[in-house]
């Protein structure tokens, strides 16, 4: 039986540099609440925190926590490709950045679950670096990152 993967601490590291971390609450360029690496704050968090407030590390740590294992989840439940380490790591850190509602049915999985080739791969990649059908150069360069990892062995 082949071995589960996880996000390694490379590939969390590498999500980190992606993500920044943020020990106080604020609204990112969509407008979401946000805080820690990355995460947007939940319906039931909304009440406990406003922009501006400072958060712990042990607060950060735990919202990273849950959000890596959510990710996780996501990539064990819809991927039925074989992936290696970089590629885990690679996809997680799409996911961990556009949510496993979004990923789930794209054209990214569907390309990388029949094994298209690479070329199509980051064509669907690289998609994700829009918003409402523009060019985001910050996600743009993100998403190359994330894709020349997928391609390491």
């Amino acid at each position: 039986m082949d071995k589960i993967l996880t996000i390694d601490k490379p590939g969390e590291a590498f999500i980190e540099s992606l993500e920044g971390i943020e020990y106080q609450i604020y609204r990112d360029k969509f407008g979401f609440l946000t805080g820690g690496v990355g995460h947007k704050l939940q319906t039931s968090e909304l009440s406990r925190f406003k922009v501006g407030d400072t958060i712990s590390k042990t607060q950060v740590d735990a919202w990273l926590d849950a959000d890596l294992r959510l990710t996780e989840r996501c990539i064990v439940s819809y991927v039925t490709a074989p992936l290696n380490q970089n590629q885990f790591n690679a996809l997680a850190s799409l996911i961990f950045n556009i949510g496993w509602g979004h990923f789930h049915g794209s054209g990214l999985m569907q390309s990388i679950n029949k094994m298209e080739s690479p070329q199509l791969i980051e064509a669907h990649w690289i998609a994700w670096g829009r918003h409402n059908g523009i060019d985001d150069p910050e996600l743009i360069v993100r998403r190359h990152k994330e894709f020349n990892l997928f391609l390491k062995k």
